[in-house]
């Protein structure tokens, strides 16, 4: 992810493990959202699952990341150490 030209954050494996360059702005953490609701909606072939699960941010456990938070108020929920997005928390959203 980019912001003003600048890498910001970086996804790996499917969103598995997550690596935050720089404090990303509500707008960021917004705009992530929306990415990670529209790989969700894709159809089958185009992802490997049904689901988000992150289980590293910054090679910590999500789920007890700094970062969870914000996260969680966009539709995750915790799933023991990883924080995980179904297709469910995003219907009706968008």
């Amino acid at each position: 992810m980019f912001v003003d030209g600048r890498v910001i954050l970086i996804c790996e494996r499917y969103f598995q493990r997550l690596l935050v360059l720089d404090d990303l702005p509500r707008q960021a953490w917004e705009k992530l959202a929306r990415m990670l609701r529209g790989y969700l909606k894709m159809p089958y072939p185009l992802k490997p699952g049904n689901r988000i699960e992150i289980q590293q941010i910054n090679n910590h456990p999500a789920a007890t990341s700094p970062y969870a938070g914000a996260l969680l108020k966009t539709g995750f929920e915790k799933d023991g150490a990883k924080l995980v997005l179904w297709p469910s928390a995003i219907a009706g959203l968008d």
